[in-house]
């Protein structure tokens, strides 16, 4: 059974931390749940990073567009202060940054 959460207006942008084995996937089919309830997202590169960071050293930072999702119709759920949710993000939100955060540049 699936957690029902509150459909809320997300923030302009979102972030999702992924392993970089996983972008080819991403970059074809979109953020899936993958055998989750929903697709995590964070308000914050820092805290994407530190949950991708689990399954890659070097992990990739995809920006998500969540405005324009949003007003295209894609669904968002709030978690809670700086997790949002949801069932799917086609690829055409996603913008990869190349950005990585160090070790040391996350503590600043």
């Amino acid at each position: 059974m699936k957690i029902v959460k509150e459909m809320k207006t997300p923030p302009d942008i979102l972030y999702h931390g992924t392993a970089r084995r996983f972008l080819s996937s991403i970059e074809e089919k979109g953020l899936l749940s993958q055998g989750r309830q929903y697709v995590h997202l964070s308000q914050d590169m820092e805290t994407a990073y530190n949950v991708a960071k689990r399954h890659d050293k070097k992990p990739v930072i995809l920006k998500i567009d969540a405005k324009q999702a949003w007003e295209d119709g894609v669904k968002f759920y709030y978690g809670n202060e700086k997790v949002w949710l949801a069932n799917k993000i086609p690829s055409e939100y996603i913008i990869k940054d190349d950005t990585v955060i160090s070790d040391s540049e996350k503590h600043k």
